[in-house]
């Protein structure tokens, strides 16, 4: 029997309430959506960080990979965040076949000795691109 303290659902679970409970204080013209900027920012890091020590993005599945868990869910939760709150939507008429294949590319990406670079990369700048380009079909 697994040890439920180092498996994948308590990782995203503790690290979701914790920044879900801090949401609430995020809104676009208060200070804490400057807050949540810095936020993101230092998420940021954190996954570059990951990603540069381990080789990729691969962690947060154990006990001993945990904190990459945090550093994933953090960045992905606090951009997700900001996108909503503050409107930031791409207007466009690709519709879903164009999106699934834009999902798809990501996806597909070839391993390499670059992942440590080209990961984040993905998770920082297209993964947010492609949420602003869903909120903005029409």
């Amino acid at each position: 029997m697994s040890n439920s303290s180092t498996s994948p659902v308590t990782t995203l679970f503790v690290f979701s309430v914790l920044l879900g409970h801090r949401a609430g204080n995020v809104d676009r013209g208060r200070p804490g959506f400057y807050h949540a900027i810095k936020a993101a920012i230092l998420a940021a890091i954190a996954i570059c960080w990951v990603s540069y020590s381990s080789g990729n993005l691969l962690g947060g599945w154990n006990g001993a990979t945990f904190w990459d868990g945090g550093a994933r869910i953090s960045y992905s939760f606090i951009a997700g965040l900001l996108i909503y709150r503050s409107g930031w939507i791409i207007n466009n008429k690709l519709g879903f076949i164009a999106m699934a294949l834009l999902l798809v590319l990501a996806f597909i990406m070839p391993f390499s000795t670059w992942n440590w670079l080209s990961e984040p990369l993905v998770v920082l700048f297209y993964f947010p691109l492609l949420i602003a380009l869903v909120q903005g079909q029409y």
